[in-house]
Parts: C-alpha cells; structure tokens; sequence
C-alpha cells in the first residue's frame, strides 16, 4: 500500500541536502575512527500540464556513502617465519591493503494524473530504486575498521528494481466506487565477487572467492486489482478480487570454485603448510586440510499464479462503535 504526492494547480518543489563527514565523528568506545563519510540529497517537483486536467510530479533521492577499511592480519604481527612458512607469510602480507566499503543509492519517482472527468480518474506512476555496495560482502560489524578477509575474498552487492502501478478510479454514484489498478514490477540482484578462484581459509585470514560469490537473481511480477466500494446507509461494504503472476530465477550454490581450510591455531604450522619446500611435499598436503566444492548448477527457476477474492463491511452501528468484518480467499 503506498501513498505518493501529485501535482496540483501550482508549481511546487522541494529540495535537500545532508552531509555527515567522517572527520567530525569522535572515536568509538575502543579508540578506533568508526565514522564514515555520507551523503544524501534530493528534490521533488510538481504542477499543471493543464488546469483542472492533468498534472505531473517527480521526486529524486541519492545517497554516497563511503567507508574506509583494511585488510589487516593481525596474528601475523610480530610472527617471525622460518625459511618453510616464508612464502606463505609473504603473500599473505602482500594482501593487507587499505580499501573503500560502499553504499550507494537511488530513487526516483515520476507520476502523471489526468482527471477524465467528473466520474474517472486516471494515474500512472513509475518507481527506480539503485543500489550498490562495493566490497560490502565482509562479515562482522562495519564500525570496525579491519577485516580478515582479503579484498579477493570480498564483492559488490547490488540491487535495482523498476515498477510501473497504473489506476482508475470511478465514481458511479456518491456511494459507489470502482478502483482498478495494474502493476508490473522487475526486481534484480547481481551479487558479484571481486575474484573467481578456489578459496583459502585459516586461523589468520581467508582469501579467494567468498563461499557464496557469485550470486544471481531476478523476478517479475504482473498484478492485477480491482475493488469496489458501496455505502448503503451505515455499512460500508467493499468487493474485490487480485490476480498476481510471479516469476523468479536464482542461481547461488556454495563454493563454486572450491575451498581449502587449514585447521589449526599454530602460525607456523598453518603458513608451512601452505608454503612450498618444507616439510609438507606440497601445498595443503596435510591431514589438516579439508576441501569442498560445490556439486550442481545451483539453478532455480518457477512461475507462480495467485489469485484473492474478499469481501467485507464496516457496519456503523452508533456513532461510537462500528463492526468490521469480512471474508478473504486466497
């Protein structure tokens, strides 16, 4: 159920803008720089195509947010390697970098109106919505400044949805009323990994594909509503009737591209396994390492119909009391 503004006989507008620097957010309880840099801003407008006839009004909405992060290994810190856990050590250096987390948005709403005449009403409306999170995958609490999880083991979350609700109302008598509305709407969701390659975890961090990297999905949905309303005395009764047809597709499986896990607390022990020329033959050759990949295309697929029909009344029985009561099937 959603309410929006339309435009009127007068030109009117709206503006706005926020903005939230990092540099003016004190430290959090643990001395650490929490904030993060935001802003918002936006506007609407609306008025007359023709006096008394049609109308227009729009709105937008953006938003920047950006965080600043870093891959850090913190059991690596003052860990002295042996020439067998070397190059392993090595790498997993090589992966601390600082990094940019993100959340940025859209929304936009456009909507026309066109008053027929005196019985019909007509209004189409038309609703965006943007999003995208950019290394927005790590797990934990973001206030924290660094993760774990290299940026290989990180992705871009995303989300986009476009809906267009199109309504007539007519008015066949004072006390009757018809409402019929149609709406098609598509919503999609890539949920796409900064790598694609078999993933590595342990005790000190993990990099490679994120176990649920790369994800896909979207779905559509064409609805149709009609409601009629009729006032007879101190009862307001209501009829009406609702046809949906959905359609979603999902692919998303568990390691695609394979996992190795390194069990164990030891430092030296878990980088010389990973390592080359020590006492492990080769690398992960250790009873200590488990690996999984996933089996199956991870595809899913379905249509589904739905169809409501309900009635109900609100009868005025006093003035201070009134019963509802109704009936839905679905």
């Amino acid at each position: 159920s959603v309410v929006t503004k339309s435009g009127t006989n007068s030109y009117h507008g709206s503006g706005f803008y926020l903005n939230r620097p990092a540099e003016l957010t004190p430290e959090n309880a643990f001395g650490q720089e929490a904030g993060f840099t935001q802003h918002q801003f936006g506007g609407s407008f609306g008025g007359p195509i023709k006096k008394d006839r049609t109308f227009f009004f729009g709105s937008y909405e953006q938003q920047i947010l950006d965080q600043a992060r870093a891959v850090f290994f913190e059991r690596l810190v003052n860990f002295n390697p042996t020439a067998s856990s070397t190059e392993a050590f090595n790498y997993l250096k090589s992966l601390e970098t600082p990094f940019t987390q993100t959340n940025d948005a859209i929304a936009f709403l456009g909507r026309f109106d066109w008053q027929i005449n005196d019985a019909n009403r007509f209004n189409v409306r038309y609703n965006y919505s943007w999003n995208e999170g950019a290394n927005a995958n790590a797990t934990g609490n973001s206030l924290f400044p660094t993760t774990t999880r290299a940026l290989s083991n990180n992705g871009t979350e995303g989300n986009n949805s476009n809906t267009v609700v199109a309504q007539l109302n007519t008015f066949f008598t004072s006390n009757l009323v018809n409402e019929l509305r149609g709406q098609y709407s598509r919503e999609e969701r890539p949920r796409l990994a900064n790598a694609e390659m078999a993933a590595v975890t342990n005790t000190i961090g993990t990099y490679g594909t994120r176990n649920f990297l790369p994800t896909t999905q979207f779905d559509w949905r064409v609805q149709v509503f009609n409601n009629l309303t009729w006032i007879l005395g101190n009862h307001t009764v209501k009829f009406g009737a609702e046809y949906n047809h959905l359609f979603i597709d999902q692919t998303f499986a568990f390691n695609q591209f394979g996992e190795f896990n390194v069990a164990g607390s030891n430092i030296e022990s878990v980088l010389e396994i990973m390592s080359l020329g020590g006492a492990t033959a080769n690398r992960f050759d250790s009873t200590s390492v488990s690996y999984r990949r996933n089996i199956g295309n991870g595809r899913l697929d379905f249509t589904q119909q739905q169809v409501a029909f309900f009635a109900q009344d609100a009868w005025r029985i006093r003035p201070n009391f009134t019963l509802n009561y109704g009936l839905r099937w679905e």
